[in-house]
């Protein structure tokens, strides 16, 4: 098999794949793992991201659609409160990007657990 022709795709793949993986490994343990969720779907975000912005792969623009509509079908404000509280993501910091939107969402699920707790 010639190098350029099967391993090198097979490589973007596995790229892309591993996060999901491990996810899916996790989940299927009996140790917490909502904010680990929250993690390995920012890392294939990150990934895909990066594949198109290298233009080396042509359906790099249809993962990302497929992976944004997962995520927003999948997604609540809980998996970014797991996230932040999570202590081994806490030396990620929330400076960047992704911690506006965690705090955002951290605000949003404190705020839906306080009208819980007051509907009691």
């Amino acid at each position: 098999m010639d190098d350029e022709g099967f391993w090198k795709p097979l490589s973007l793949i596995l790229y892309i794949a591993m996060p999901l993986t491990k996810l899916l490994r996790a989940l299927d343990g009996t140790k917490p793992v909502l904010g680990k969720v929250y993690y390995r779907m920012f890392l294939v975000q990150e990934r895909l991201e990066a594949l198109k912005a290298e233009g080396i792969v042509p359906w790099a623009d249809a993962m990302i659609s497929i992976y944004k509509d997962r995520w927003k079908y999948l997604h609540s404000d809980f998996h970014s409160a797991a996230y932040a509280l999570d202590p081994e993501f806490m030396e990620h910091g929330l400076s960047c990007e992704l911690g506006r939107w965690i705090r955002k969402s951290w605000m949003a699920s404190a705020m839906c657990l306080r009208r819980c707790a007051y509907k009691m």
